[in-house]
């Protein structure tokens, strides 16, 4: 049906606020997945010191959440690897009997993506990290294409301001010709990389790069505006979806 509506805010809302943690500041950005009969899910906690830590929850109905107080552990044998502090916006895929855990975590060079797995939300495995810097979001596909894993990930917010969407928001006022962040962003990678060179990115990354900003739309209106790319549609979905609270 034309126009259909995709999504609707829970009435409900909020189902988890920062009283399902001690210390916790704000509950967010949480990946959850069907698990023995209920849900399971790794829930992003900024703590009110702004640390960022994660951790595992669970739930019979999707509604009513159990989250551990304690932030979650993970084996690591490399020292290197352990992630120690600020981990944030997980990500979760099931392939197979395994549950492919990716997160964003903080580097001296930048944010990059961390992987683990888990069969049980108990015990989580550390992997070798899936991405060098600056890359902030990364998702698994649930099935492996000619027998081989694959991902989506986007770069960090090269173009995101001091403050967030507020220095955002304060540019776009001052600006005349207003400022975008997802616009910022493929400026950054085509007129300022390299010294002004820019980087030799495809078409199709480039205009992922730029539908990088959720329209505040309902996805289904008829004024939805068409992009370039498959590629551009899934992340400009993506974005969109992520937000819906």
């Amino acid at each position: 049906m034309a126009n259909e509506t995709v999504f609707k805010r829970y009435e409900g809302n909020p189902i988890i606020t920062s009283k399902a943690v001690p210390r916790a500041n704000s509950i967010h950005n949480s990946a959850i997945v069907p698990f023995e009969g209920g849900y399971a899910g790794i829930f992003r906690v900024d703590e009110i010191d702004f640390n960022f830590t994660m951790h595992v929850g669970f739930s019979k109905d999707g509604l009513q959440w159990e989250i551990e107080p304690e932030a979650l552990k993970m084996e690591c044998p490399d020292e290197y690897l352990r992630i120690t502090e600020r981990t944030y916006d997980p990500r979760l895929t099931k392939i197979d009997d395994i549950y492919y855990f990716t997160w964003c975590l903080d580097s001296r060079q930048g944010p990059l993506i961390g992987m683990a797995t888990t069969k049980d939300f108990k015990t989580f495995s550390q992997k070798e990290n899936l991405t060098i810097p600056s890359n902030r979001n990364c998702v698994i596909f649930p099935r492996k294409i000619n027998g081989t894993f694959a991902m989506y990930s986007r770069p960090s917010d090269m173009g995101h301001t001091p403050f967030g969407h507020i220095g955002e928001k304060v540019l776009d006022d001052v600006y005349p010709q207003g400022f975008r962040h997802n616009e910022q962003s493929l400026r950054v990678v085509e007129k300022l990389e390299k010294n002004g060179r820019g980087l030799n990115l495809t078409f199709e990354v480039r205009d992922g790069i730029l539908n990088h900003s959720k329209s505040g739309r309902d996805i289904s209106v008829a004024d939805w505006v068409p992009v370039a790319t498959l590629e551009g549609e899934v992340v400009r979905l993506s974005d969109l979806v992520a937000y819906i609270n």
